[in-house]
């Protein structure tokens, strides 16, 4: 029989349940809170909140202590700016790879080669429970079919990555979550792609996923209305200057799809360059000024600017520099601070 199905699997073994998950790390007095925040983007997108949309935070989570520690910070900030801004904090638990890397802290929490799925997911759900419970909101790009059985119920807003934008599931998956979708054009900097995953994500949809008791289930969605796209820029360079900005509202009114965008300040827009996104951030805010149709913008922001090695050694895990990115490089805290006070200057005065 293993020569039949089972040839390439060395081990396979049981993981806890979203229901049991649940049960140990509930949250569920957060979920009044995460619908209230949900709505308040479904009406950012409307065009009944004028706020923007800020997705900030880390590239990735890679210690859930720092990470708190980063949402108490961001919190503060949020206070100052919330007339202007809706704030929601990055916690991407996985992560893409086009060939190989680190997958993320849900599968690879320690950041080894152990597999450790069960101990990712709990801690990573203790940790949306800390920082619901500041009263700031989360953002996660879900890549697992399951992921959102076992922490979506407190996750504000989603974002389906570059890589896999154009894949059939992922289009069918956010059909049907809970929460606002973003979905952003491919690597090559492709906004078809993203449109044509907005449109197919608004339509009733099936697919295969697990309930709450971990069975396999047949899903049939009713459609999100809140699906967008992302523009991150892709190997051509960015895409977030005017011209690209007005031919993708021009695209989303052809197929009769909401003229609202969002734009990434980091990967191909700022060429990987965190320092580039303050760049990317000004040129962003001053064409909010004068078009409604860009609704919000993403940072990748740490508490200390730039990336540090992944560690390949105990020695390097134990002596990380706190703060600081193992994956894409980010801008530091006290940059952040800056733009998003200047930022709710700028936008503060009505222009439209």
């Amino acid at each position: 029989m293993k020569d039949i199905s089972d040839k390439n699997i060395e081990s396979s073994d049981q993981i806890i349940s979203p229901k049991e998950l649940k049960k140990t790390v509930n949250g569920f007095d957060l979920w009044p809170s995460v619908v209230r925040w949900r709505k308040v983007i479904e009406d950012i997108l409307d065009g009944t909140d004028k706020r923007k949309l800020l997705i900030v935070g880390p590239c990735s989570i890679h210690n859930v202590d720092e990470a708190e520690r980063y949402a108490h910070r961001l919190n503060e900030l949020r206070k100052e700016v919330e007339d202007t801004f809706f704030i929601v904090m990055r916690t991407y638990f996985e992560k893409p790879r086009t060939i190989g890397g680190w997958e993320g802290f849900i599968p690879y929490p320690h950041l080894s080669e152990t597999y450790d799925l069960e101990y990712g997911l709990k801690q990573s759900r203790a940790l949306l429970v800390r920082i619901g419970k500041l009263g700031l909101p989360t953002a996660t790009e879900f890549l697992g079919f399951d992921t959102p059985q076992y922490i979506g119920d407190l996750i504000t807003y989603a974002a389906i990555g570059a890589r896999t934008t154009e894949a059939h599931f992922y289009k069918s998956l956010a059909s049907g979550l809970s929460m606002p979708v973003g979905f952003k054009n491919n690597t090559d900097g492709n906004i078809t792609i993203a449109i044509d995953a907005v449109e197919a994500s608004r339509f009733k949809r099936t697919f295969r996923g697990i309930n709450e008791d971990g069975v396999q289930h047949r899903f049939t969605t009713t459609g999100n209305k809140y699906t967008h796209v992302v523009l991150r820029g892709g190997s051509g360079g960015p895409n977030y200057y005017k011209s690209t900005v007005d031919e993708t509202l021009n695209k989303l009114k052809e197929r009769g799809l909401p003229q609202k965008l969002i734009i990434d300040c980091s990967h191909g827009n700022s060429r990987k360059d965190p320092n580039k996104q303050i760049e990317v951030f000004y040129d962003v805010i001053g064409q909010m000024t004068t078009n409604p149709g860009i609704v919000g913008l993403m940072i990748e922001s740490n508490m200390h600017g730039g990336k540090q090695e992944f560690p390949k050694t105990q020695y390097e895990r134990e002596n990380l520099k706190p703060g600081v990115s193992i994956t894409d490089a980010c801008i530091p805290f006290v940059d952040l601070e800056i733009m998003l006070r200047e930022g709710h200057e700028i936008l503060y005065r009505p222009h439209f």
